[in-house]
């Protein structure tokens, strides 16, 4: 990939810094059927790694984890935890299966996933 690209790349992760403060929430809206695609996803999950990019404040992410489905869950964005108020929308004890990165390139070299 050209010097441009990364350059580019590394803008787009940047412009997220000073927004959403308190995390990314879609709430509930019968447009996008959200209930619909929790019914889908309850379903039909199973594995025992999850990686779920861009978790935001983790409404989806809290979804996944209730269902008790994998052993370990790897949620990324471009915010930090903090920013997020990730563990706030969790709670503390999805820390034992939840580990939260906070990505700074597009490469995803900082996952060490092990399954």
């Amino acid at each position: 990939m050209e010097q441009y690209n990364y350059q580019k790349l590394n803008t787009e992760l940047d412009s997220f810094q000073n927004i959403w403060s308190g995390g990314y929430l879609t709430g509930y809206s019968e447009k996008r059927n959200q209930k619909g695609l929790e019914h889908y996803l309850s379903e039909n999950l199973s594995g025992k790694t999850f990686l779920e990019i861009g978790c935001g404040g983790g409404q989806w992410s809290k979804f996944i984890y209730d269902q008790g489905v994998f052993d370990v869950m790897y949620c990324i964005d471009a915010l930090s935890e903090d920013h997020n108020n990730f563990w706030d929308n969790l709670g503390k004890q999805a820390k034992e299966t939840i580990d939260y990165k906070k990505v700074d390139n597009f490469h995803l070299i900082s996952l060490r996933i092990i399954h």
